[in-house]
């Protein structure tokens, strides 16, 4: 996974690309303004990727078939 964002980091088309992970990238690399503005971390973007892919998985399928 790590490699997949760093790759997503330097690619070109990364302004082009309108997908979830582009955004959470794109948003982990906004600065903010002020100090108490919320700091997009990569461990924030990790976690939220994680949640992400859980959601997709208990939707997808019944919860008792998700976790046997």
């Amino acid at each position: 996974m790590f490699e997949m964002i760093e790759d997503r980091k330097g690619s070109a088309v990364l302004e082009e690309r309108r997908d979830l992970l582009s955004n959470l990238i794109r948003a982990s690399m906004e600065k903010s303004d002020s100090e108490k503005d919320f700091e997009f971390t990569h461990r924030d973007l990790l976690g939220n990727i994680f949640v992400f892919l859980l959601a997709g998985k208990l939707f997808r399928f019944p919860y008792s078939e998700c976790f046997r």
